[in-house]
């Protein structure tokens, strides 16, 4: 038997005090309830907005991470572009000797070259670069020039015989490609 009762059969309560109270105890209990129930939802949604914002900070150091690499990118690009321009050698008028090298790609490719700059390129004095943008392009670059560019940017130098040179054919032979029309 509850105080609430005991009260009710003494006559110190009359009916209708005891129902305004139990009203209220109840509704105290629902908001007590509501509370929990709000902390919780509460809580649910810090850990959601925190799950949110971390999600997005990592795309954010990875958006940055490839910005960062590209910017990167294209100034190895321009700095090859700059000292394949600086140290760039242009063959004389009297061209006749063949020097053959391997491409990127692959295949042999073929330079018209006088005497003189043959002789560079036979004694480490200058080396064969592709430039960045355009593997077409063939250029016959300075000593100087090809070291500052093995630095940074090995991948473009296609032949140099210099001092520790990674382009040596007898130190790391290249891989060559076969013609289509050759095969047939």
């Amino acid at each position: 038997m509850s105080l609430r009762d005991a009260l009710l059969r003494a006559g110190k309560v009359s009916k209708k005090d005891a129902q305004k109270v139990a009203t209220e105890q109840r509704r105290k209990r629902k908001r007590k309830k509501g509370h929990r129930i709000d902390a919780k939802r509460k809580s649910d949604s810090n850990r959601r907005h925190k799950e949110r914002l971390e999600k997005q900070q990592k795309a954010d150091r990875l958006r940055v991470a490839k910005a960062k690499e590209a910017f990167d990118a294209h100034e190895r690009i321009v700095r090859a572009k700059n000292i394949i321009k600086g140290w760039k050698q242009e063959p004389g008028t009297r061209r006749g000797v063949y020097w053959h090298f391997v491409r990127s790609d692959g295949y042999i490719g073929t330079l018209n070259l006088d005497a003189e700059l043959a002789l560079s390129l036979q004694y480490g004095a200058a080396g064969i670069v592709e430039y960045p943008d355009d593997p077409a392009n063939i250029i016959v670059v300075r000593r100087e020039g090809v070291v500052k560019l093995l630095e940074f940017s090995p991948s473009i130098v296609k032949f140099y015989l210099g001092i520790n040179a990674p382009t040596d054919p007898l130190v790391n032979p290249p891989i060559l490609r076969r013609n289509q029309k050759q095969k047939n």
